[in-house]
């Protein structure tokens, strides 16, 4: 009788440990993957929780976005960036004329179009910029531009390799997402492909900083009070799964 009642100490004791550590392990898993861009492991990763975290008032004056990726490429806002909030949501609010945030230039954004894989996923905010670079990294010379996506009235692009209009270009706040297999190139808009370009040519690598809202000489957004609240880099080609799950976290509608 008393090997019995060890035994089933034990058994109990087994199973308690057992399902405490399954516990823990789903707890940790649904930690880690609570984020569903933090979970590739991005190159760079800026998104609203980590918009200045100095800025909390309605109209502060940004200073940094914090890179919550692995690297630590935390962005400097240069020039007037403001914070907006929108209900709960926090945005970064360009001013208009020469205002950006400068990402220090680091061999892991160095992304070769037409030969690398990569992604880079971007949200605007609640006002939309009319003109002006999302994110760029080039300079004024035409043929050093490494990547970058812009937008210029009723076009809205992708340069590096071959340059790609897409649309939809009113003015609506949506989630793109750019994903660089090599030489091809596939644009989704709100989880609707709108490009598909298998001819990208390679580009030279070049040492320019990246730049979002801004391209180093130039090419700022224009639209006063434009707004952005995420982007990323990540270093793969992200797969159909990985799109969807982006998608079902951050798109808008």
């Amino acid at each position: 009788m008393r090997d019995k009642i060890i035994y089933i100490l034990l058994f109990m004791s087994f199973s308690f440990y057992a399902q405490g550590d399954m516990l823990l392990a789903s707890r940790q898993q649904s930690l880690f993957v609570s984020d569903a861009i933090l979970v590739l492991d991005p190159d760079v990763y800026y998104n609203p929780s980590s918009i200045d975290v100095s800025a909390v008032s309605d109209g502060d004056t940004v200073t940094t976005w914090e890179d919550l990726g692995a690297n630590g490429l935390d962005a400097t806002a240069i020039n007037s960036i403001e914070l907006n909030l929108v209900g709960a949501e926090r945005m970064a609010q360009f001013n208009g004329g020469n205002s950006y945030f400068d990402v220090p230039e680091s061999s892991f954004l160095e992304k070769q179009m037409g030969t690398d894989n990569f992604t880079i996923i971007l949200r605007e905010g609640a006002v939309v910029q009319n003109t002006g670079y999302y994110i760029s990294k080039a300079d004024s010379n035409v043929s050093n531009r490494e990547y970058g996506l812009y937008i210029s009235g009723n076009n809205k692009g992708l340069f590096g390799g071959s340059t790609t209009s897409f649309s939809p270009t009113d003015g609506t706040r949506r989630l793109y997402i750019v994903i660089i297999t090599g030489a091809t190139v596939d644009i989704w808009v709100d989880g609707t492909q709108v490009v598909t370009d298998d001819s990208v040519d390679t580009v030279a690598i070049q040492t320019q900083s990246v730049n979002i809202g801004g391209r180093s000489d130039g090419g700022y957004m224009a639209n006063d009070g434009a707004q952005m609240d995420l982007i990323s880099i990540i270093p793969s080609a992200i797969t159909n799964e990985e799109r969807l799950e982006i998608e079902a976290q951050f798109k808008i509608n």
